[in-house]
């Protein structure tokens, strides 16, 4: 069986059924309606077409029923956990295993107050995952083809699947068998049950299971219906998809796919998380500049005091210090603080040290005394002065063995010649 040439990738959903060796697969689209693609085979053949094929949606696996347990236990607690630890225990008399070698499922609880529980064996349901996982697939659904059926208000379902079939009671008990065994495994079921009978089967299967509805007819003391499906069991099935008991829980579970909704939940939570760190780091920087610019503050106090003991007017910092250097009626002051500003700011980056200042009000030269790791840096440093139109040169420069040590001469420009 091969991909339709040219068919579009739409949203749909591959179920693979495995009985024995055998695989029976169907690609549905639930919207459409359409079957897109279906056919059974062995492992090889499944593997071949499926590396070729395309397709968007589920992977559902359905495991024959002849492969579980359908059962119940009376477990009073509503604990998840104890739950999950006494289900073996509960269920270990029906069992001819050891209970450690299976993996339990339960269901929804029934309204009496008992659970309805299905096991499995844990290697064997590892081996399938393990094989639809070396082609690729990761299911979303491991489920029980028997369970597909609909579940009766009252009595029993029966679906003949070929050389198959399942029965299904309305609490939730049944099997799923060999046809010819079909009459033995009913009277089982129906010592425990009234109700009517319901047979449903597809045109294909009538000619061969006639004689075991017949047997099933002749051995029930309720009423027995037979109505002919419109389509093959799985197709039916896959129509009539209930999800019913998972058996990826536990140790199988899965991590499920976000839904587009949960994505942008996620983006919104990332994004608000964002903005919250971004506020918290300017708030965090801003307290940082405070506390360096309330640090900075502290040592020019400190100098000013050092400098100008006498003096214990310094409310205004700046204004005192312009007092001190040329007088409050001066602008030789204002021309310093000026001067110097702009030759201070281009030291940042230039890798000189400043070590002394020495400014002469009548002349208006500022001297600087620099220490640096070579003397190009007093030459770069000289350019950048003269990039912001202040007349700049280099006086004396001496070499030690780890340093430069040099001066520069500066000029305000109303004393330039």
């Amino acid at each position: 069986m091969t991909a339709i040439p040219g068919m579009p990738v739409v949203a749909e959903n591959l179920t693979v059924r495995i009985v024995d060796t055998d695989l029976e697969w169907l690609l549905l689209d639930d919207v459409s309606g359409i079957v897109r693609l279906r056919g059974q085979g062995d492992w090889g053949v499944f593997e071949d077409l499926i590396r070729e094929f395309e397709w968007q949606g589920e992977t559902r696996i359905l495991i024959a029923g002849e492969k579980v347990l359908l059962t119940e236990a009376n477990i009073p607690s509503q604990q998840q956990r104890q739950i999950q630890q006494a289900l073996p225990f509960a269920v270990e008399e029906q069992l001819a295993v050891d209970v450690e070698s299976c993996h339990f499922v339960q269901g929804e609880r029934k309204p009496e107050g008992m659970l309805p529980v299905l096991v499995i064996s844990r290697q064997y349901l590892r081996d399938v995952l393990d094989r639809f996982g070396s082609i690729g697939l990761s299911p979303e659904y491991v489920g029980v083809d028997l369970l597909q059926l609909v579940r009766p208000p009252a009595g029993i379902n029966i679906m003949i699947d070929g050389q198959r079939a399942h029965l299904l009671t309305a609490e939730l008990r049944g099997a799923s068998t060999e046809l010819q065994h079909l009459g033995f495994c009913f009277e089982l079921i129906d010592d425990q049950e009234n109700g009517p009978v319901s047979v449903t089967l597809h045109e294909h299967d009538r000619s061969v299971s006639e004689r075991f509805v017949a047997e099933i007819e002749a051995g029930s003391s309720s009423p027995v219906t037979l109505s002919v499906l419109d389509a093959p069991p799985l197709e039916t099935m896959c129509r009539g998809y209930r999800g019913t008991m998972n058996l990826l829980q536990g140790e199988f579970r899965v991590q499920k796919k976000r839904t587009s909704s949960e994505g942008w939940k996620v983006a919104a939570i990332l994004t608000g998380g964002a903005i919250l760190i971004h506020l918290m780091l300017s708030l965090g920087e801003g307290l940082f500049l405070s506390q360096r610019a309330d640090g900075f503050r502290r040592e020019a106090e400190a100098m000013y005091t050092t400098i100008f003991p006498n003096d214990r007017n310094v409310q205004d910092l700046r204004r005192r210090w312009i007092a001190h250097l040329g007088g409050d009626n001066s602008a030789e002051g204002s021309r310093f603080l000026s001067l110097f500003g702009q030759v201070a700011s281009r030291l940042n980056g230039s890798k000189l040290v400043l070590q002394n200042v020495n400014f002469n009000e009548s002349r208006g030269d500022l001297i600087l005394q620099l220490i640096g790791p070579r003397s190009e840096q007093f030459v770069t440093y000289t350019q950048s002065l003269a990039e912001d139109g202040i007349v700049a040169e280099i006086g004396t420069i001496s070499q030690s063995d780890d340093a430069v040590r040099g001066s520069i001469k500066i000029k305000a420009r109303e004393h330039r010649e």
